[in-house]
């Protein structure tokens, strides 16, 4: 794959790349561990949960919810290489961790298996997000947490803004973030509980746009970057200070 048109076509291909890491940081989404241990507080993390994380990308956050609160878990990605961090090596396992390839529509739980889904930044990208919400449901225990962080869309993006690179900064799919909290509890959770964190995704808009110019001279790049390059980012961060995007962290329990 040669254009950024190609890469996109692919989520999971795309958060393989060198240059998407570059640009998103390790853990792939705005806020980073400082909104998952948030995620993590509010769903009350500790060495009995059993957690598993949708999407895990890397496993930033699995990592890092395993060393700091000793809990059991399993990181759920479609792309293996994402994971090889997290295999097995010379230098032995961490028993609290464990990686696995798998699809969030069909996740491989049996029923009432786990006490917190974390999905950081990925529900929106989701090809049948009420599919996804709904297998999350049944995998928790009863009284189990969701936790999620994502952005909303309560406006439709304006043309100048309707590229390829939106939808890559999973703003173009998003739900409203009313839409997000109905579609929530219509698939059984209670106690939900919403924040507005929108600027943290202001914040990694920012710093995109600042590692692009540093490195858009850079021959081996360049023409990795040359639609990123003419991507209008400031008026972007204007549509969410405007409060028609932003970013949210949720968590709710399964009744």
């Amino acid at each position: 794959m040669n254009t950024f048109n190609q890469t996109i076509s692919c989520c999971t291909q795309l958060y393989q790349l060198p240059l998407t890491q570059l640009l998103l940081g390790d853990s792939f989404h705005p806020g980073g561990l400082t909104l998952t241990k948030k995620l993590a507080q509010k769903t009350l993390i500790n060495r009995q949960s059993l957690v598993l994380d949708v999407a895990a990308g890397k496993g930033t956050s699995a990592k890092y919810l395993s060393a700091h609160y000793g809990a059991q878990v399993f990181a759920l990605d479609l792309g293996l290489e994402n994971l090889q961090d997290l295999l097995p090596s010379s230098s032995g396992r961490n028993k609290n961790l464990m990686p696995i390839v798998g699809d969030a529509l069909s996740l491989p739980f049996v029923d009432n298996a786990l006490d917190v889904v974390l999905c950081e930044c990925t529900l929106c990208t989701f090809s049948n997000k009420s599919s996804a919400l709904k297998e999350m449901y049944r995998v928790l225990r009863p009284g189990g947490f969701i936790a999620i962080s994502d952005i909303y869309l309560n406006q439709p993006l304006p043309q100048s803004l309707t590229q390829d690179v939106s939808r890559w900064l999973c703003v173009a799919d998003s739900c409203s973030a009313l839409q997000s909290q109905e579609c929530i509890s219509a698939t059984g959770f209670n106690k939900i509980q919403f924040n507005d964190e929108s600027q943290h995704l202001i914040t990694t808009i920012k710093t995109i746009e600042q590692k692009i110019t540093k490195m858009g001279h850079l021959p081996i790049i360049k023409t990795q970057l040359d639609k990123l390059t003419d991507f209008p980012f400031k008026q972007l961060s204007q549509f969410i200070i405007d409060g028609n995007a932003g970013y949210y962290l949720l968590t709710a329990r399964k009744q």
